[in-house]
């Protein structure tokens, strides 16, 4: 029988008394695998002046090598942020750069001191089960 990608529906590839044991041996057995796509990145960001009630897209450059087109980038929070300061996602933009959009909830301008962020790239896997 052929591969089976991962990413279609692993529940009806197999039958219910195989599916338990496939799935595990899918996820658990390239851990090693899925550890190495994952990275944690900082960078020194100036989020700058944000005004009343808005939203702004921050552009990062990461250093080379650290995320391209289709990577996951999660905010891995900071300590301190202002208060009422909201970081509302992330998304990569072309290659080592991200856009990080960050909310300002309160009455009244923020201006928000330079600090270092971390980030966790993600970079997708294709995982393929094969039945023996």
């Amino acid at each position: 029988m052929p591969a089976i990608p991962v990413t279609k529906s692993i529940a009806n590839a197999f039958s219910e008394q195989e599916r338990p044991l496939e799935v595990m041996k899918a996820f658990y057995d390239d851990v090693d695998s899925l550890r190495s796509g994952m990275a944690r990145v900082t960078k020194a960001v100036d989020l700058a002046s944000i005004g009343a009630n808005a939203t702004v897209d921050v552009a990062v450059t990461l250093a080379a090598g650290s995320c391209s087109a289709g990577d996951v980038v999660l905010f891995q929070g900071a300590a301190a942020l202002e208060n009422g300061l909201v970081v509302q996602g992330v998304h990569t933009v072309i290659t080592d750069a991200i856009s990080l959009r960050v909310s300002n909830v309160t009455a009244a301008p923020i201006d928000a001191a330079s600090r270092t962020l971390e980030f966790l790239v993600i970079k997708p896997r294709t995982f393929v089960v094969s039945r023996s």
